[in-house]
């Protein structure tokens, strides 16, 4: 299990010590964490400490580093430069993509995300709006050209959380917001770190294509699972206040998400199931595939299990 380490206490500091990340605060160790047993950090603290040396032995590793502001919204995140011994090779595969083949990718993208927010909604016995979505997803066509995408979400967000929610990554006064984000910096991070251990280089979207964003590939391959993070918040939203404070156990359950077992198409999978961190590898490696075959139906992505099943 790759464990999270967020720093969010004013004047802590990092350090490196014999294998370790150690967490001191004047002068004096809080904890210490295996390198190898790290999926990210997180700086949230304003007056958080990390040296270059650090950074350098993360980035070594495969290990992202998130930097987030106000109302956890990630400001900037650090990855290695290439991960993959034919990186380059699978950077001209990605550049010299076709453009139907990207629009069928985002078609099945979209499809499994709106499945899975149908699923979520069926859940918790909407079932009425659940079937409208099912038929949205089936619907969806090569590139998303009827925005089903956005259609789901104008059914899904009022019913999930209150008629007059909408989601707003940057908007810090809004506590579902900020459990959002958090978890959703969480997912963005490991679906990152999958996407360069495959070799693909996370600044070239499928969909995303914003000139600001360096990882519009990480934020496409992320979109059908988001529902899982949806689900937390959705349990966890009646104790959260006004101020948008999220306690340590709303923290662990959303990096917990990264733990939950879903189904695979691996055979070296123990009983036809891996976590989600896993499974993100499995999706990366199989659109690594689709690129490379010019076959959009090499796209694996996680079916979501029952959310009653979940953590």
């Amino acid at each position: 299990m790759q464990r999270v380490v967020e720093i969010y206490q004013s004047g802590q500091s990092l350090h490196l010590y014999r294998g370790f990340l150690q967490v001191r605060h004047d002068k004096i160790k809080k904890g210490e964490v295996a390198l190898d047993e790290i999926g990210a950090v997180i700086l949230s603290a304003s007056d958080a400490f990390i040296s270059k040396n650090i950074l350098a032995r993360l980035g070594e590793l495969n290990i992202p580093v998130i930097v987030s502001g106000d109302n956890y919204h990630p400001i900037a995140t650090m990855l290695p430069v290439a991960d993959h011994y034919i990186a380059c090779d699978i950077l001209h595969q990605q550049i010299a993509a076709s453009t139907p083949l990207k629009k069928r990718l985002w078609q099945y993208i979209v499809k499994a995300k709106i499945r899975n927010q149908a699923d979520l909604l069926k859940n918790i016995d909407e079932n009425a709006v659940a079937e409208k979505l099912y038929i949205l997803a089936k619907n969806t066509t090569s590139g998303d050209e009827k925005n089903m995408e956005a259609q789901a979400a104008r059914h899904y967000w009022p019913l999930l959380f209150h008629q007059s929610f909408t989601r707003q990554a940057k908007n810090s006064n809004d506590a579902i917001n900020a459990m959002l984000n958090y978890g959703y910096a969480i997912l963005r991070a490991a679906t990152a770190r999958a996407v360069c251990g495959a070799g693909l280089n996370p600044s070239l979207g499928l969909h995303h294509h914003n000139k600001l964003n360096p990882f519009c590939l990480v934020d496409d391959l992320m979109e059908p699972y988001r529902p899982l993070i949806d689900w937390t918040v959705y349990f966890y939203q009646d104790k959260l206040d006004k101020a948008g404070t999220l306690t340590p156990e709303m923290k662990q359950q959303l990096i917990k998400i990264l733990d939950q077992d879903l189904q695979t198409n691996d055979a070296n999978s123990p009983g036809g199931v891996a976590p989600l961190r896993q499974c993100l590898i499995y999706s990366a490696q199989s659109l690594k595939t689709a690129i490379a075959k010019k076959s959009a139906k090499q796209l694996f992505l996680s079916p979501i299990p029952p959310f009653g099943q979940l953590f």
